[in-house]
């Protein structure tokens, strides 16, 4: 096996293991939190990470109310 196919099947064991054990982690969590409570921490983490994205990659989010028009959804 070269070591290019090593690297591929390593990083997909691994983001395997990362995804997988959010289920898990998720199965657990549910035994301390009503499920909209875990919906709740599950997206205020998300959105501190992409704080810290943004902030760490100096990156502006663009403000135009018509920008973010165009972005959501037509009918609920």
């Amino acid at each position: 096996m070269t070591s290019r196919k090593r690297g591929w099947l390593l990083e997909y064991l691994i983001l395997g293991l990362i995804w997988g054990s959010s289920f898990l982690l998720i199965h657990e969590a549910l035994a301390s939190f009503t499920p909209f409570g875990l919906v709740f921490w599950r997206l205020f983490s998300g959105a501190l990470a992409l704080l810290a994205v943004l902030l760490l990659r100096k990156l502006r989010v663009n403000r135009s109310f018509k920008q973010w028009l165009l972005v959501a959804p037509k009918k609920l």
